[in-house]
């Protein structure tokens, strides 16, 4: 070749943008319907029983990095992950993994792209779960800003919040994000894989909004007009993920999807505005909520597992299967933790108690696992040593062996 001859090369999977050469979009690109259209909600989460949630790893960000770094993944302190540290739930009697996901700092383009890297990415944590028998969740996670008291910009993510810029870029973002999920993750993927939209969707300039999780009083303010109208936001979110999810086809036709009531609160779940999402298909959605009620703060140190909050979680749990449970609605309580600095016996007693609630219901519950050894942590696995943390073997066994 001498300078100045002109050449030309066919580039088969590698697309450029205005911000980053990436390769091309994942696709899932199975022809064979693998998913079982028979089994229902209700029977699938029987078998999820206890689960764990790989907290704090793929859901991590920062504004410190750079957009598209798949860095990302331990920017909270955490380990890649590898599928060692995958395997230690299934080794140790869990039979379910959640893997929550952050997007919105992987979007490549103007046209809510995400990254082919980052998605592959996810992929491999996910095959991983998938080949060890799990049930695995993944979602969208931390896509809502922290203090955003602004319309929301381009790929910022979504907020339930009542202002026609902030509704049209959450829809815009929840669309394209549950369209290109969904498209990654079909035919290759059966009823072992559950998609959930969002994770304690709310809006975080509220007031209101910031305790999800834990027993919340503004639930049942019906003079609050900003709350009763995020009811009606969030519906229509979750109709717009349902539908892109429908839309792909395949398995994702029959996949079964997690809705999640505002900030994932159980009273809210049962607020008379909340609608779970229209869907094509039949028996195929679930209920998620999340629980911290024995403390996620580490001044509850000498909290206990009363008779009280016994009662009250009995309560709250017979309400739910009151509403949803008994007709046909299982829920999955998808989050669950109680901060390491609760005596190991109490949290072994409420654990318990939790565990048999569940399993007489037919819920599954995943406990948050996000690393740190320290009281105001919630850690049960050493994902550096491989194994369960010892001084919480007790604890995880005593959730485990709940659903026996």
């Amino acid at each position: 070749m001498n300078e100045g001859d002109i050449f030309s090369v066919k580039l088969k999977s590698i697309c450029f943008t205005q911000e980053k050469a990436m390769t091309a979009p994942e696709i899932d690109k199975s022809n064979e319907e693998i998913i079982n259209k028979d089994i229902s909600a209700l029977d699938l989460v029987k078998q999820m029983k206890a689960g764990w949630c790989l907290g704090l790893t793929l859901d991590a960000h920062g504004n410190w990095l750079p957009n598209y770094s798949l860095d990302s993944e331990v920017c909270f302190g955490e380990l890649y992950t590898t599928k060692e540290i995958i395997d230690i739930g299934i080794k140790n009697g869990f039979k379910t993994i959640r893997i929550p996901v952050t997007w919105y700092n992987h979007i490549i383009d103007d046209k809510y792209t995400i990254d082919g890297d980052w998605m592959r990415r996810v992929k491999t944590v996910v095959d991983w779960a998938i080949a060890d028998g799990y049930y695995v969740f993944i979602n969208t996670s931390n896509c809502i800003r922290d203090n955003m008291n602004k319309p929301l910009k381009y790929a910022d993510g979504y907020i339930v919040r009542n202002n026609d810029v902030d509704i049209a870029e959450s829809k815009a973002f929840l669309n394209a994000v549950w369209t290109q999920i969904a498209t990654a993750f079909n035919n290759s993927y059966d009823e072992h894989l559950i998609f959930e939209p969002m994770n304690e969707p709310r809006n975080t300039d509220h007031e209101h909004m910031w305790q999800p999780g834990l027993k919340l009083n503004w639930c049942d303010n019906s003079k609050c007009q900003e709350c009763l109208a995020d009811y009606k936001i969030l519906n229509e979110y979750n109709q717009v993920c349902l539908d892109a999810i429908r839309a792909t086809g395949g398995n994702n036709a029959n996949r079964f999807v997690m809705i999640s009531s505002l900030c994932s609160g159980i009273e809210t779940a049962q607020h008379k505005l909340f609608k779970l999402p229209d869907d094509s298909a039949n028996n195929k959605l679930i209920l998620v909520v999340h629980d911290y009620r024995l403390g996620v703060s580490p001044d509850l140190a000498k909290k206990t597992f009363t008779s009280q909050i016994k009662s009250e979680m009995v309560s709250d749990y017979k309400a739910l299967n009151a509403k949803y449970i008994s007709k046909g609605i299982p829920v999955v309580v998808g989050e669950v933790g109680a901060t390491n600095a609760v005596p190991l016996k109490e949290r072994i007693k409420w654990i318990t108690e939790f565990g048999a609630l569940s399993k007489k219901y037919g819920m599954s519950i995943v406990y948050f696992e996000a690393g740190g050894t320290g009281e105001s942590d919630f850690s049960i696995i050493d994902r550096k040593n491989l194994c369960i943390r010892p001084e919480q073997k007790a604890f995880a066994e005593a959730l485990t062996k709940a659903f026996e």
